[in-house]
């Protein structure tokens, strides 16, 4: 929970406005804590059906005030869920890796192109367990990569997935000071 929330205050939230979606979301811890900021929408994605089913009860059953009311559980594989146009940050606490995780992260950077809006990804992992250190090469568009010391053993990264056009236009800022 401390973590969680050390997390929380290393995002700059913007009130209202960010949709958290959290990948690998289990019994739904993550998802009503996040749900105890003022988000505009959190989003669990978990391919176990009785660990979907047990986060609905939790959820239902959490003493914690929440903040945020628009909650939604989705019980999918992770590689099918279809990113909300305005999800903006999204949560891995080392969920799955390889191809699945980069299957996750390219539908990530499809619907930034289809709905071009800045997204932070937090990647959450035991020490020497980064599973994403695996196959960043082959995703590109992750930038802006930030250590985050949020303590007790757990390990987070921040990434920035910028829309395209910005991408392009840090990239040529880049060469042009190169130069």
């Amino acid at each position: 929970y401390q973590q969680f929330h050390r997390l929380m205050r290393r995002l700059d939230l913007r009130p209202g406005q960010d949709v958290f979606v959290d990948y690998g979301s289990g019994l739904g811890r993550a998802v009503v804590l996040a749900a105890t900021y003022p988000f505009r929408k959190v989003v669990g994605v978990e391919l176990s059906t009785s660990l979907t089913e047990t986060a609905k009860q939790n959820l239902k059953t959490v003493k914690l005030p929440l903040k945020c009311k628009n909650v939604e559980l989705h019980n999918t594989d992770a590689r099918a869920f279809k990113v909300p146009a305005d999800a903006n940050i999204l949560f891995f606490c080392s969920p799955f890796s390889g191809s699945i995780l980069k299957k996750v992260l390219d539908n990530v950077w499809q619907s930034v192109r289809q709905h071009p809006r800045q997204v932070r990804v937090v990647y959450a992992h035991p020490p020497g367990g980064d599973c994403l250190n695996d196959i960043i090469s082959e995703v590109p568009y992750l930038t802006d990569r930030k250590s985050l010391d949020v303590g007790n053993g757990l390990q987070m990264e921040s990434y920035t997935i910028d829309p395209p056009a910005a991408a392009a236009k840090d990239v040529q800022t880049a060469a042009a000071q190169a130069a």
